[in-house]
């Protein structure tokens, strides 16, 4: 289904006259957009504490996202993207819940003229999460924390005038997030990393 809906999507842009496609992309211009991350995305998830480490296995995660940004050269970019990532994860002995909110300030260029044009994006930086602990027969222990996060990933900007485009791309992530357990004065650093696919839909201003 999803390969039929780019194949529709690449078709439906090339019946698109080029003219002004290109000015969505010049200098001086802002865009805002929205975006997923689909849903094949795979991640692993570690933890680590002063007295040992270990795996929490995979996880899969919705992922959605903002961005606005400024067109400083012509195909190039600077802006800030702002996910926020909800997660679930069951396994034998408890229930675990998180969700995080990040600022992320970006670079994104995007290559030649056409209305179908490749890009490159990555940035890095900070925010926060809060991560829930729920086992049968202990209450629920909520830990707040920080994030430390980077990605870098590329894809294709389909352009369907000079307001509207889709970007089509998959990327690399990676988030650490460090905590202090304060009923045992234990320090705790988890990290998260993954490839996933995503899809988003940016508007020229």
């Amino acid at each position: 289904m999803k390969k039929t809906i780019i194949c529709c999507l690449l078709i439906i842009v090339f019946l698109i006259p080029a003219e002004k496609i290109s000015a969505q992309s010049e200098i001086g211009k802002f865009f805002v957009a929205a975006g997923s991350s689909l849903d094949f995305s795979s991640f692993s998830s570690k933890w680590k504490t002063d007295y040992g480490s270990g795996d929490n296995g995979k996880s899969r995660n919705l992922e959605l996202k903002s961005q606005v940004g400024y067109f400083v050269l012509n195909n190039i970019s600077f802006g800030l993207e702002v996910p926020y990532i909800y997660t679930k994860t069951i396994n034998s002995y408890e229930t675990i819940t998180s969700s995080s909110f990040t600022l992320v300030p970006f670079l994104k260029c995007y290559f030649g003229k056409s209305k179908v044009k490749p890009y490159l994006q990555g940035g890095m930086g900070m925010g926060w999460e809060s991560t829930s602990y729920k086992e049968s027969t202990s209450p629920e222990l909520k830990v707040p924390s920080k994030i430390i996060a980077r990605e870098i990933g590329g894809g294709l900007g389909i352009f369907l005038n000079e307001h509207c485009s889709i970007d089509i791309g998959m990327g690399y992530s990676y988030a650490s997030d460090k905590w202090l357990d304060k009923s045992t004065n234990m320090n705790w650093n988890e990290t998260s990393q993954g490839i996933a696919a995503s899809i988003g839909f940016q508007i020229c201003l």
